[in-house]
């Protein structure tokens, strides 16, 4: 810590002073041991005193005052008490004591030029570990002649002991350009001094550390390196109480001036394409042999269905078949070609593909019977709003008949419709005055017709083919494409078969009948063999149409064909209802009285008791069955045959008597009863009834003994 203590003669004084003392009692948290002298001055004399001094002693020459006056200087330190000192004595050579006059001696009053003014100067430490924050106070005593002394202010000073810390910022792992910017900063302690100013230090490709800026108060500049170069920085930082922060193990940071550069692509004109029609280019990377890593191209942002690709490391294809959600659109595309480097470098070209309107009339489909009357709608997809829009549509020749357009949306008043020839109709689409058809997808019209009662089950397709659209904003008139085609599907006696592939490449099958039929499928792969071959199961059709389940996908060329379940043999199927309770599907010839029966077990002696006699109205009929109360109910179905009447006695957990009645139902009979059944005179009649199924069950009164029971038809 440097101190420097002044003195000064009064220019109102009547004298010179011949001895000035400078006392200095150390404050003690200054290490008295590291005090060093430094400049001793008065007057317009100076005296330098040799460096790392803490005593010192010399006689300097006034010959201003005459040859014969000198002043004896002093100084040192009283190690035992913590005193520093000084002492500036004239001395009268010829006398060996102070002059006689008081017109010479040491300081002469300050009158003019500072000539009556003294200062020395020294340095010392603080005593070490003192924390940040120690106050060091310090005031001396000068006293001329014999005079009183003179105290100077007190001065008070707060210790910084902690060295700043600093750092250069994180560079990029390569710089793409020589000249970088390099970023720096430090902080002091707490209560510290605050920094004052760094050293920053820079290493190239891995020589030694050399200053590139020293004692800078700037906190970032711009460095100039070389390309393929490595660089290598860190900082130090010093404080205002002059610490300075060690030089680190390892440098903060690093960087590598790369030798890529941008990639280069050629330009790219304005688009223009249509919706469903496909705009493809071939663009090319001019310079990609000069590419330090690998080219790759991107498109930020671009519309759905859009691509882009490289091929071959040079040629960037490009290609968009835009939807009709993007009709009457302006797109900017963005064309990133990449290096990745290092460093990473990116080069964009951008361009616009317009997207005209668009008008898209189709048809949709429907399923008829053979003599039905129906309609398919009519589809207008436009991506702005027109007036009238005009259509031909592909009709068959035969089958379809009394074509006839109905308007379906309120802002459409005509719709008229012209057959041009026999396969041919034109529909003109008319909106309101003053008002549009509306833009996006919606049904327009109706186009109704009638199935000849001749035809055949077939599907008969449906194509709009041309077509011509008004704005309602007066443009240009725009030409209609084709929207989706449809189809009617014509159930005649026939089954039929609509076959499908799914993108993924998966088959399907939609089979279409009469509600309320069950079906079955046959395939084969050769049709000159004539062996057909049955698919697991029946389809029911509860609607006019079904997918074919767990269709095989593993056959390369398969051909199918539907049929209508002949009911031979009859078959059941178990299954849960929709309620989830138990239900049972027969399945068996129209017309036909079959009898289900049940057992409770399976084995040689089983036997099989009629549950229900059902006449089949369709192939197939839904039965609800009750679960069973415990173990399983077994169930079979056979064809009824003409036979007698049966009965069948049981008897319940609480002994009362239940007889079984097997007969045809819709007939009268009666029951008769016997106490002996040798006695053919003893039957009586019981009642008389109809039975309403084919296992009717009667309770009987519980009598004593032994009674026999038989039915008669009446």
């Amino acid at each position: 810590m440097p101190y420097t203590i002044y003195c000064e003669n009064m220019a109102t004084a009547a004298a010179w002073a011949q001895r000035v003392r400078i006392t200095d009692f150390l404050d003690p948290n200054l290490d008295i041991r590291t005090f060093r002298l430094g400049t001793i001055g008065w007057n317009q004399y100076s005296v330098t005193v040799p460096e790392n001094r803490s005593f010192y002693t010399t006689r300097v020459p006034m010959p201003e005052q005459g040859s014969n006056i000198v002043a004896d200087v002093s100084a040192g330190v009283d190690l035992t008490t913590g005193e520093v000192f000084w002492t500036i004595q004239a001395i009268d050579l010829n006398t060996g004591q102070p002059p006689l006059s008081i017109d010479q001696g040491v300081l002469p009053p300050n009158t003019t030029n500072h000539i009556g003014e003294g200062f020395v100067t020294y340095t010392v430490r603080p005593r070490p570990n003192l924390p940040t924050g120690t106050l060091v106070t310090n005031k001396a005593v000068i006293v001329f002649d014999a005079n009183e002394a003179i105290e100077t202010p007190t001065v008070t000073n707060t210790l910084d002991s902690v060295a700043p810390s600093s750092a250069v910022l994180a560079l990029p792992a390569s710089q793409p350009v020589p000249s970088f910017a390099v970023a720096w900063s430090g902080k002091d302690d707490t209560n510290g001094a605050g920094v004052k100013d760094f050293d920053v230090y820079v290493s190239d490709n891995g020589g030694p550390f050399l200053i590139w800026l020293g004692t800078t108060t700037n906190l970032t500049a711009i460095y100039e390196g070389e390309p393929g170069h490595t660089y290598r920085f860190y900082s130090r930082a010093r404080d205002h109480a002059l610490n300075i922060e060690d030089a680190p193990a390892t440098p903060d940071t690093q960087t590598v001036i790369s030798n890529n550069r941008s990639p280069a692509v050629g330009p790219v004109p304005d688009q223009f394409g249509a919706v469903g029609s496909r705009v493809a280019f071939t663009n090319v990377v001019l310079d990609a042999e000069q590419a330090v890593g690998d080219i790759a191209v991107s498109m930020p942002g671009a519309p759905i269905g859009a691509s882009l690709r490289l091929i071959n490391g040079t040629n960037v294809v490009f290609n968009w078949k835009p939807s009709p959600n993007y009709a009457g659109t302006t797109n900017l595309f963005q064309i990133v070609v990449t290096d990745s480097g290092p460093p990473s470098i990116s080069v964009t070209q951008t361009f616009v593909l317009v997207v005209p309107d668009y008008v898209a009339p189709g048809v949709g489909s429907a399923v008829l019977g053979r003599g039905q009357t129906g309609c398919v709608p009519v589809q207008l997809y436009a991506s702005t709003r027109l007036t009238n829009v005009q259509m031909l549509i592909e009709i068959p020749t035969s089958g379809l008949a009394d074509f006839q357009a109905v308007p379906a949306v309120p802002s459409l008043c005509d719709a008229r419709l012209e057959r041009l020839s026999p396969t041919r109709l034109r529909l003109t689409l008319s909106a309101c005055p003053g008002q549009s058809l509306p833009a996006g997808l919606t049904q327009v019209a109706d186009l109704c017709f009638r199935v000849e009662p001749a035809q055949a089950s077939g599907i008969v397709p449906l194509r709009v083919t041309e077509g011509s659209a008004s704005r309602l904003d007066g443009g240009p008139a725009l030409s209609a494409s084709p929207g989706p085609d449809g189809k009617i599907v014509v159930i005649g006696r026939e089954p039929m078969l609509e076959a499908t592939v799914a993108p993924d490449g998966t088959r399907g099958l939609t089979l279409y009948g009469h509600p309320n039929t069950a079906y079955v499928i046959e395939y084969t792969t050769d049709l000159a063999s004539g062996v057909w071959q049955r698919l697991p199961g029946r389809i029911l059709l509860t609607s006019v149409s079904a997918p074919v389940p767990d269709l095989p996908q593993n056959q390369p060329r398969v051909f199918y064909r539907a049929a209508e379940y002949d009911g031979e043999p009859p078959a059941l199927e178990g299954s849960l209802g929709p309620d989830g309770s138990p239900r049972l599907t027969l399945f068996g010839k129209p017309g036909t009285v079959y009898l289900l029966q049940y057992t409770t077990g399976i084995g040689p002696s089983v036997q099989w008791e009629t549950l229900q006699q059902i006449t089949l109205t369709n192939t197939y009929q839904y039965l609800k069955v009750a679960s069973p109360p415990s173990g399983a109910f077994f169930f079979r179905l056979i064809e009824a045959r003409r036979t007698g009447p049966t009965l069948r006695a049981l008897v319940n957990p609480d002994n009362s008597r239940t007889l079984i009645v097997n007969a045809e139902s819709g007939k009268s009979y009666t029951l008769e009863s016997n106490l002996d059944v040798g006695s053919p005179a003893g039957w009586q009649p019981v009642f008389r009834f109809t039975p309403t199924n084919a296992a009717t069950p009667i309770a009987v009164t519980n009598v004593p003994g032994r009674v026999f029971y038989r039915l008669k038809q009446d």
